[in-house]
């Protein structure tokens, strides 16, 4: 036995195939709808579902050959039915929930199973917002493929294989071609990049604004529950443009490749899906939630009014075609982590996750060491008092020796004999304040401010 399922993000948007349980062995028919009035013509060899083997049907289904074309198929009734719980409760440990509040969200989860990814494969689809590449002009872009250790060909052409396989990309004829890249993940599965930065340096830039981090977290005052939620292959759930299509063609040892979603590494790909994400959730955005990207909290002041606001904002998810990870969510938090911070109803805290590296963070020796040192210090900059007097020993470093060496290959040079004292106390006092950071509390905007200036 096999069931006909229709492919995933099908680019025949007015094509409805319908579920089918065939015999594989003997010719079969599929069902498919046309939702226009209009003729849609289908090209020959055009994919519109995909075959996949059931291996524990259910008693009770009976095959009948009611003409030489036809055979009617009888299922009966399963004790069964359910649909498989999208959480357990073995494996999600939400704190501080009572039975009957758990019993609530699993409920509420369950009802909304159809919003989560039940693999990695099964991603969704939206053109809510398309993405456009806009180039300064119409010459292609071309670069050879680079080489692949052979021991990864295999593995490589599975993976392409598989983004054919779920639509994410398909074969292509376009006279552009980038190079691609292979990147680990930490689960030691491959991740296939492409390289777009001669792209990038043709393309139009789009000035959608991304959130302040800051302004955002402030909108948190008052809550108590959290949700923090992650889109599947947040940026592959996203429709290109069908004129732009070719330009995002890669190149690779088994062919050339375009991308049928939005891939990553576009410059404009994160403004896109910011757009995409705001076109969603306008109404709901620091009412009900934050969204930076991919990363959504959702937030309340009590558990009930948190299933309403949870529920809501699957819906709409839903109903814009987007799925999510399960695995990288959490549900029903006193605390959560967001955007590298812990967010509680206390206030905004550093992640020990994150922060635990400066701990055991070595002595910069070089220019681009103490660049790494000093941008990860930044982001936390707001849990320092007077950082920017504490760092200045090593802002001048920095910035003295980009002076002195100007060239970007110069940055790795060591620098033992600029590195004194004082950068040393500077370095360990920035650790010790970091590891030792307070919860920093959230600004009350009913309130006055006071505003310090030191000018000199």
């Amino acid at each position: 036995m096999a069931m006909v399922e229709p492919v995933v993000g099908q680019h025949l948007s007015h094509l409805v195939v319908l579920n089918t349980l065939v015999r594989p062995s003997s010719p079969f028919c599929v069902r498919v709808a046309n939702l226009t009035n209009d003729d849609l013509w289908i090209q020959p060899r055009t994919r519109i579902g995909v075959l996949h083997a059931v291996s524990n049907i259910e008693s009770g289904v009976e095959f009948k050959r009611v003409s030489v074309n036809e055979e009617m198929v009888t299922v009966q009734d399963s004790e069964n039915t359910s649909i498989p719980d999208v959480v357990d409760n073995t494996e999600c440990p939400c704190n501080g929930l009572s039975p009957e509040q758990q019993e609530k969200l699993d409920a509420l989860l369950n009802k909304h199973a159809s919003v989560f990814s039940k693999s990695d494969d099964d991603i969704g689809y939206t053109e809510t917002v398309k993405h456009k590449i806009r180039t300064e002009d119409d010459i292609p872009v071309t670069q050879p493929y680079r080489r692949i250790p052979p021991n990864q060909y295999q593995e490589v052409k599975e993976h392409i294989q598989k983004l054919l396989d779920s639509s994410v990309i398909r074969e292509s004829h376009s006279p552009y071609a980038s190079p691609i890249v292979l990147v680990r993940k930490k689960n030691g599965s491959l991740r296939l990049c492409v390289d777009y930065r001669k792209l990038n340096l043709r393309t139009q830039k789009d000035s959608f604004p991304l959130p302040r981090i800051d302004e955002s977290l402030d909108a948190l005052n008052g809550a108590q529950w959290f949700t923090t939620l992650d889109l599947a292959s947040g940026f592959n759930q996203v429709a290109v443009e069908e004129g732009d299509k070719p330009k995002t063609a890669f190149t690779t040892p088994f062919g050339l490749f375009e991308y049928n979603r939005m891939p990553f590494g576009l410059c404009g790909a994160p403004a896109t899906f910011q757009r995409l994400m705001q076109s969603c959730l306008h109404d709901q955005i620091y009412q009900l939630l934050l969204v930076y990207l991919d990363d959504v909290i959702v937030f309340s002041k009590t558990f009930d009014e948190h299933l309403e606001r949870l529920e809501k904002v699957l819906t709409r998810l839903a109903q814009h075609g987007l799925k999510i990870k399960r695995e990288k969510c959490s549900f029903l938090r006193k605390e959560v982590s967001y955007l590298g911070y812990v967010a509680s109803s206390d206030g905004v805290s550093t992640d020990p996750d994150k922060i635990s590296v400066v701990k055991n963070w070595p002595v910069p020796k070089t220019v681009k060491e103490l660049r790494s040192f000093l941008g990860f210090a930044s982001y936390n900059r707001r849990f320092v008092k007077d950082f920017s007097k504490v760092a200045d020993p090593q802002h001048e470093l920095q910035n003295r020796c980009l002076h002195e060496l100007k060239l970007k290959k110069h940055l790795l040079v060591p620098f033992p004999k600029r590195w004194k004292i004082v950068h040393q106390q500077a370095f360990d006092r920035l650790k010790h304040l970091l590891t030792t950071a307070p919860v920093l509390g959230y600004a009350e905007f009913s309130q006055p401010f006071i505003l310090e200036t030191d000018a000199s």
